[in-house]
């Protein structure tokens, strides 16, 4: 039917899943966005409430609904305290995926992320980084024949909310396309699944995986960089973009039967195995298959006498309890080192895929509540099981002037093992 935002049996199938919400108004203390502004459009039980009528043909697209739809961080925290089970991550993803709300969405946001999950794009981008902070100034400076340079202030893209790369200083793995162990080994073979905006970044926690997997007999390669699952342009509601991506890497991953995919990142867990599931490749977060391993007990790790606090992303609670224990697990295995909670653990940093640098004024200010809570807790390290939160605390650390590494649980273990 013409003018509908999408085909009737998608919106009737969101009609019946925004039914199921009773509008009791429970999960409004637990949603980060509604926390900000008191607002009913930012809480679940508005969303939902915009979803229905447009599920219905009840409320029109405008440039508020889809604010109130895409400032959503899907965290996902409202599901986990609903009495009446809505699977409220289904109904937002599948609702920003409807292609009549496509074309309301801004043409730099497509961009953006399709930029983000593309290392050469990505690595452009952050290229650009010193010259833009050059313009920047001078632009204002110009007046109004600088207009279009200028732009770049009206951009809704910090950059600079990207860290650049660490440089590596660790000897690296070498990783040929096959195995890289040379120990025989009983168990199938392990791919690492690299990701798309992780590959630029996550080089030594790829390398450290590695060798610590190597050490526990398995034989590992690394999937080809680039490979994307398509949660970023899921939750951008980029279904061409998403659908793209995710038979990429099926294509990909139906080339290795047989193989354990391991994901790094607790944020693309979820769609990867999805994805993986199509092709029947099998799959588990990185964390938890080591943590779990029969192997780990017989391997030694050297003393670190420092305090880690340990951030708990919103996708790894989503995982459930294997995965939030996970690291802990980890991090007991090492001699001397002092593991300490976040002030309030439960709190949402804001990063939430491309969220932290398309729309940074709600980012930011909730990332900054986690930043006080580290600076409360005065850790040495901090470490985060998922690139995104990663990313953002890093950045938000560097900008407060203090000198916290944020890494990855695996990537701090596997610095401390010993030969």
């Amino acid at each position: 039917m013409a003018g509908m935002p999408g085909a009737p049996s998608d919106l009737a199938r969101l009609a019946a899943l925004a039914d199921q919400c009773v509008m009791c108004g429970l999960c409004l203390p637990f949603c980060p966005t509604y926390a900000v502004g008191r607002e009913e459009g930012e809480s679940p039980r508005g969303r939902i409430a915009l979803i229905k009528g447009l599920a219905e043909g009840r409320t029109a697209i405008t440039p508020t609904l889809i604010d109130h739809l895409d400032s959503c961080l899907a965290c996902r925290r409202c599901e986990a305290v609903c009495p009446a089970n809505v699977r409220y991550g289904e109904l937002i993803a599948g609702t920003r995926a409807l292609p009549g709300l496509a074309r309301w969405r801004p043409l730099w946001r497509r961009v953006l992320d399709r930029s983000l999950s593309r290392p050469r794009r990505l690595r452009a981008l952050l290229a650009l980084r010193p010259a833009l902070a050059l313009l920047r100034p001078w632009s204002r400076r110009r007046g109004e024949w600088a207009k279009r340079i200028r732009l770049i202030d009206a951009l809704p893209l910090p950059i600079d909310a990207l860290p650049l790369p660490v440089p590596v200083s660790a000897t690296p793995v070498a990783v040929t396309s096959g195995l890289v162990s040379d120990k025989a080994s009983t168990r199938r073979p392990i791919v690492l699944f690299q990701g798309c905006v992780a590959e630029p970044y996550e080089k030594q926690l790829r390398d450290g995986a590695t060798r610590l997997l190597i050490r526990l007999g398995e034989d590992v390669s690394q999937a080809d960089a680039g490979l994307c699952c398509g949660s970023l342009a899921r939750f951008g509601g980029d279904g061409d973009e998403a659908k793209a991506r995710e038979d990429g890497l099926a294509d990909a991953l139906q080339r290795s039967p047989g193989t354990l995919v391991l994901g790094s990142a607790t944020g693309c867990h979820a769609r990867l195995s999805d994805v993986a599931a199509r092709v029947s490749v099998a799959t588990d977060e990185l964390s938890s298959y080591i943590a779990d391993h029969p192997a780990l007990p017989s391997l030694r790790f050297a003393a670190l006498a420092v305090r880690v606090a340990v951030h708990r992303p919103c996708s790894q609670r989503s995982l459930g309890a294997r995965s939030a224990s996970s690291v802990e697990r980890l991090l007991s295995l090492i001699p001397d080192l002092v593991r300490v909670d976040l002030p309030e653990q439960d709190r949402c940093c804001g990063a939430a895929g491309s969220h932290f640098i398309a729309r940074p004024s709600q980012s930011l200010g909730l990332r900054d509540r986690v930043l006080d809570d580290v600076a409360t807790v005065a850790p040495d390290i901090v470490v985060s099981a998922n690139i995104g939160c990663r990313l953002s605390i890093e950045s938000g650390i560097d900008g407060r002037a203090v000198k916290i590494p944020v890494l990855h649980p695996v990537e701090l273990l596997a610095q401390q093992l010993l030969p």
